[in-house]
Protein backbone atom coordinates (compact mmCIF):
# COMPACT_ATOMS: atom_id res chain seq x y z
CA UNK A 1 0.00 0.00 0.00
CA UNK A 2 1.48 3.81 -0.99
CA UNK A 3 0.96 6.66 1.25
CA UNK A 4 0.53 9.94 -0.64
CA UNK A 5 1.16 12.79 2.32
CA UNK A 6 0.79 16.22 1.16
CA UNK A 7 3.07 18.63 3.44
CA UNK A 8 2.15 22.90 3.37
CA UNK A 9 4.48 24.12 0.57
CA UNK A 10 3.04 20.92 -1.92
CA UNK A 11 -0.47 22.31 -0.79
CA UNK A 12 0.58 25.56 -1.77
CA UNK A 13 2.41 25.33 -4.87
CA UNK A 14 -0.78 22.96 -6.32
CA UNK A 15 -3.04 25.62 -5.68
CA UNK A 16 -1.40 28.71 -7.16
CA UNK A 17 -1.13 25.98 -10.29
CA UNK A 18 -5.09 25.99 -9.90
CA UNK A 19 -5.54 29.06 -9.70
CA UNK A 20 -3.31 30.26 -12.39
CA UNK A 21 -5.91 29.01 -14.70
CA UNK A 22 -7.86 32.04 -14.45
CA UNK A 23 -6.90 35.53 -15.81
CA UNK A 24 -6.96 38.22 -13.07
CA UNK A 25 -8.69 41.65 -13.45
CA UNK A 26 -5.15 43.35 -13.86
CA UNK A 27 -3.50 41.19 -16.08
CA UNK A 28 -7.01 41.16 -17.93
CA UNK A 29 -6.71 45.30 -18.09
CA UNK A 30 -3.06 44.92 -19.40
CA UNK A 31 -3.74 42.52 -22.50
CA UNK A 32 -7.22 44.82 -23.42
CA UNK A 33 -4.94 47.70 -23.29
CA UNK A 34 -2.21 46.14 -25.65
CA UNK A 35 -4.49 44.72 -27.83
CA UNK A 36 -5.97 48.30 -27.74
CA UNK A 37 -2.67 49.89 -28.73
CA UNK A 38 -1.98 47.34 -31.63
CA UNK A 39 -5.24 48.02 -33.04
CA UNK A 40 -4.35 51.57 -33.25
CA UNK A 41 -0.83 51.14 -34.28
CA UNK A 42 -2.06 48.89 -37.52
CA UNK A 43 -5.03 51.27 -38.23
CA UNK A 44 -2.48 54.76 -38.17
CA UNK A 45 0.37 52.41 -39.62
CA UNK A 46 -1.19 49.98 -42.09
CA UNK A 47 -4.76 50.31 -42.67
CA UNK A 48 -5.25 54.62 -42.95
CA UNK A 49 -2.38 54.39 -45.56
CA UNK A 50 -4.08 51.90 -47.65
CA UNK A 51 -7.20 53.61 -47.46
CA UNK A 52 -5.68 56.76 -48.53
CA UNK A 53 -3.79 55.48 -51.39
CA UNK A 54 -6.75 53.17 -52.17
CA UNK A 55 -9.68 56.26 -52.41
CA UNK A 56 -6.50 58.26 -54.65
CA UNK A 57 -7.00 55.71 -57.08
CA UNK A 58 -10.66 54.95 -57.09
CA UNK A 59 -11.31 58.29 -57.51
CA UNK A 60 -9.48 58.59 -60.86
CA UNK A 61 -11.19 55.24 -62.09
CA UNK A 62 -14.49 57.11 -60.97
CA UNK A 63 -13.68 60.28 -63.07
CA UNK A 64 -12.04 58.58 -66.11
CA UNK A 65 -15.74 56.53 -66.16
CA UNK A 66 -17.90 59.76 -65.93
CA UNK A 67 -15.88 60.79 -68.46
CA UNK A 68 -16.66 57.80 -70.46
CA UNK A 69 -20.71 58.16 -69.63
CA UNK A 70 -20.16 62.31 -70.75
CA UNK A 71 -18.74 60.67 -74.27
CA UNK A 72 -21.96 58.07 -74.30
CA UNK A 73 -24.01 60.86 -73.25
CA UNK A 74 -22.61 63.14 -76.20
CA UNK A 75 -22.85 60.78 -78.83
CA UNK A 76 -26.75 60.37 -78.37
CA UNK A 77 -26.97 64.29 -77.82
CA UNK A 78 -25.34 66.02 -80.61
CA UNK A 79 -22.26 66.09 -79.05
CA UNK A 80 -23.56 68.47 -76.15
CA UNK A 81 -22.51 68.17 -72.54
CA UNK A 82 -25.71 68.10 -69.84
CA UNK A 83 -26.73 70.88 -68.08
CA UNK A 84 -24.96 71.37 -65.07
CA UNK A 85 -28.70 71.90 -62.96
CA UNK A 86 -31.79 71.92 -64.75
CA UNK A 87 -33.15 74.94 -62.75
CA UNK A 88 -36.13 74.57 -60.98
CA UNK A 89 -36.46 70.88 -61.45
CA UNK A 90 -37.17 68.36 -58.89
CA UNK A 91 -37.18 64.37 -58.36
CA UNK A 92 -40.05 63.18 -55.86
CA UNK A 93 -37.60 63.46 -53.35
CA UNK A 94 -37.24 67.12 -53.47
CA UNK A 95 -33.84 66.27 -55.07
CA UNK A 96 -32.13 68.57 -57.65
CA UNK A 97 -31.53 67.31 -61.25
CA UNK A 98 -28.52 67.21 -61.92
CA UNK A 99 -25.59 66.25 -64.94
CA UNK A 100 -25.19 63.80 -63.06
CA UNK A 101 -28.38 62.48 -63.04
CA UNK A 102 -28.43 62.76 -67.04
CA UNK A 103 -25.60 60.42 -66.87
CA UNK A 104 -26.46 57.44 -65.09
CA UNK A 105 -27.85 55.96 -67.92
CA UNK A 106 -25.33 56.23 -69.42
CA UNK A 107 -22.57 54.38 -66.45
CA UNK A 108 -21.89 50.89 -66.44
CA UNK A 109 -22.47 51.70 -62.18
CA UNK A 110 -23.54 54.28 -60.05
CA UNK A 111 -21.08 53.89 -57.80
CA UNK A 112 -18.61 55.92 -59.74
CA UNK A 113 -19.90 59.02 -58.71
CA UNK A 114 -19.24 58.57 -54.97
CA UNK A 115 -15.78 59.53 -53.62
CA UNK A 116 -15.07 57.77 -49.94
CA UNK A 117 -12.87 60.02 -49.20
CA UNK A 118 -15.43 62.74 -49.51
CA UNK A 119 -16.78 64.44 -45.99
CA UNK A 120 -19.92 63.29 -46.16
CA UNK A 121 -21.98 66.58 -45.39
CA UNK A 122 -20.10 67.72 -48.47
CA UNK A 123 -21.51 65.09 -51.15
CA UNK A 124 -25.00 65.99 -52.71
CA UNK A 125 -27.69 63.81 -52.59
CA UNK A 126 -29.26 62.29 -55.66
CA UNK A 127 -32.24 60.19 -56.45
CA UNK A 128 -32.04 57.14 -58.80
CA UNK A 129 -34.31 54.31 -60.11
CA UNK A 130 -32.34 51.47 -60.58
CA UNK A 131 -33.66 49.17 -63.87
CA UNK A 132 -35.44 46.70 -61.37
CA UNK A 133 -37.10 49.61 -60.06
CA UNK A 134 -35.22 50.09 -56.47
CA UNK A 135 -35.05 53.13 -55.64
CA UNK A 136 -31.78 54.64 -54.31
CA UNK A 137 -29.78 57.93 -52.90
CA UNK A 138 -26.58 58.38 -54.88
CA UNK A 139 -23.70 60.57 -52.78
CA UNK A 140 -22.29 62.52 -55.42
CA UNK A 141 -18.78 63.42 -54.74
CA UNK A 142 -17.84 65.60 -57.54
CA UNK A 143 -18.85 68.87 -59.63
CA UNK A 144 -18.92 70.14 -62.94
CA UNK A 145 -17.88 73.40 -64.35
CA UNK A 146 -20.61 75.81 -64.45
CA UNK A 147 -19.44 77.60 -67.65
CA UNK A 148 -19.28 74.30 -69.69
CA UNK A 149 -23.05 73.76 -69.01
CA UNK A 150 -24.98 72.23 -72.08
CA UNK A 151 -21.67 73.42 -74.03
CA UNK A 152 -21.10 71.45 -77.40
CA UNK A 153 -17.78 68.94 -76.59
CA UNK A 154 -16.46 70.76 -79.77
CA UNK A 155 -16.83 73.75 -78.31
CA UNK A 156 -14.50 73.26 -75.10
CA UNK A 157 -10.34 73.11 -74.74
CA UNK A 158 -9.11 69.32 -74.24
CA UNK A 159 -7.33 71.27 -71.81
CA UNK A 160 -10.37 72.83 -69.64
CA UNK A 161 -10.98 71.22 -66.28
CA UNK A 162 -14.61 70.23 -66.83
CA UNK A 163 -15.05 67.87 -63.75
CA UNK A 164 -13.23 67.70 -60.45
CA UNK A 165 -13.86 66.06 -56.88
CA UNK A 166 -15.94 69.31 -54.81
CA UNK A 167 -17.20 69.58 -51.34
CA UNK A 168 -20.53 71.18 -51.42
CA UNK A 169 -21.87 73.85 -48.55
CA UNK A 170 -18.31 75.41 -47.40
CA UNK A 171 -18.23 72.06 -45.21
CA UNK A 172 -14.85 71.77 -43.45
CA UNK A 173 -13.92 75.48 -44.60
CA UNK A 174 -14.24 74.52 -48.29
CA UNK A 175 -13.63 77.83 -50.40
CA UNK A 176 -17.48 78.56 -51.31
CA UNK A 177 -17.81 82.47 -51.39
CA UNK A 178 -21.33 82.14 -53.39
CA UNK A 179 -23.34 79.29 -51.84
CA UNK A 180 -26.35 77.87 -53.69
CA UNK A 181 -27.80 76.16 -50.69
CA UNK A 182 -26.31 73.16 -48.07
CA UNK A 183 -25.74 70.55 -51.31
CA UNK A 184 -23.93 72.52 -53.99
CA UNK A 185 -21.01 70.79 -54.43
CA UNK A 186 -22.52 69.52 -57.97
CA UNK A 187 -21.23 72.56 -59.60
CA UNK A 188 -17.72 74.18 -59.92
CA UNK A 189 -18.47 78.08 -59.83
CA UNK A 190 -16.17 80.78 -59.59
CA UNK A 191 -15.80 83.40 -56.57
CA UNK A 192 -17.65 85.97 -58.37
CA UNK A 193 -20.42 83.90 -60.43
CA UNK A 194 -21.80 80.51 -60.29
CA UNK A 195 -22.27 81.34 -64.38
CA UNK A 196 -19.38 81.96 -65.93
CA UNK A 197 -15.84 84.25 -65.35
CA UNK A 198 -14.92 87.53 -66.38
CA UNK A 199 -12.06 89.90 -65.98
CA UNK A 200 -12.64 90.41 -61.58
CA UNK A 201 -13.10 86.63 -61.44
CA UNK A 202 -9.75 85.35 -59.30
CA UNK A 203 -10.27 81.27 -58.41
CA UNK A 204 -12.93 78.56 -58.55
CA UNK A 205 -14.67 76.92 -56.04
CA UNK A 206 -16.39 74.11 -54.31
CA UNK A 207 -13.02 72.04 -55.56
CA UNK A 208 -11.93 70.05 -52.89
CA UNK A 209 -9.46 71.25 -50.84
CA UNK A 210 -10.32 71.38 -46.87
CA UNK A 211 -9.71 72.56 -43.88
CA UNK A 212 -8.65 76.42 -44.54
CA UNK A 213 -10.05 79.46 -44.13
CA UNK A 214 -13.49 80.86 -45.86
CA UNK A 215 -11.23 83.86 -46.63
CA UNK A 216 -7.50 82.85 -47.73
CA UNK A 217 -7.31 79.80 -49.97
CA UNK A 218 -3.63 79.58 -49.51
CA UNK A 219 -4.29 77.83 -46.41
CA UNK A 220 -6.65 75.05 -48.10
CA UNK A 221 -5.15 71.45 -47.89
CA UNK A 222 -5.98 69.08 -50.83
CA UNK A 223 -8.47 66.25 -50.46
CA UNK A 224 -5.77 63.53 -50.41
CA UNK A 225 -3.24 65.36 -48.41
CA UNK A 226 -0.07 65.21 -50.36
CA UNK A 227 -0.99 63.06 -53.20
CA UNK A 228 -3.77 66.24 -54.39
CA UNK A 229 -6.95 66.85 -55.69
CA UNK A 230 -8.49 65.23 -59.00
CA UNK A 231 -9.67 66.62 -61.96
CA UNK A 232 -10.23 65.62 -65.03
CA UNK A 233 -9.86 67.63 -67.94
CA UNK A 234 -12.66 67.34 -71.26
CA UNK A 235 -10.31 65.08 -73.30
CA UNK A 236 -10.50 62.64 -70.50
CA UNK A 237 -7.21 62.91 -68.77
CA UNK A 238 -6.45 63.34 -64.90
CA UNK A 239 -5.45 66.59 -64.29
CA UNK A 240 -3.86 66.54 -59.87
CA UNK A 241 -3.75 69.73 -57.94
CA UNK A 242 -1.53 69.97 -55.13
CA UNK A 243 -1.61 73.70 -54.06
CA UNK A 244 -4.94 75.39 -54.10
CA UNK A 245 -3.45 78.60 -54.36
CA UNK A 246 -2.44 77.71 -57.75
CA UNK A 247 -4.38 75.55 -58.78
CA UNK A 248 -7.76 77.04 -58.34
CA UNK A 249 -6.34 80.39 -59.42
CA UNK A 250 -8.04 81.56 -62.80
CA UNK A 251 -6.11 82.67 -65.14
CA UNK A 252 -6.12 86.21 -67.33
CA UNK A 253 -4.99 87.26 -70.68
CA UNK A 254 -5.30 90.55 -70.23
CA UNK A 255 -9.10 91.07 -68.67
CA UNK A 256 -10.01 88.18 -70.46
CA UNK A 257 -10.19 85.17 -68.11
CA UNK A 258 -8.79 82.04 -69.93
CA UNK A 259 -6.61 79.12 -68.86
CA UNK A 260 -7.91 75.28 -67.77
CA UNK A 261 -10.91 76.75 -65.64
CA UNK A 262 -12.81 78.38 -68.67
CA UNK A 263 -13.86 76.11 -71.51
CA UNK A 264 -14.02 78.78 -74.12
Amino acid sequence: MIFCVFDDDTRERDSERALRHYVTRKEFLIWLGAGAVALSAAYFILYRPWKTNRDFVVSQTNLQAIGKAIGLYGAANNEGLPAVVLPGAQDAQGLPITWANQLFDYAQRTAIFSNSANPPDGDTLLGHTAKDGRRETIALSYGMLCAASAARRYEVEDATILLAETVGGGVMNSYNPIPLGRRDGYVIGYDNSNVEADRTTRYVTRVAFLSGSKSDVSRLKPLHGAQGTIGLRADGSIAIFKSALSSLKVAKRGNVATGQWVPF
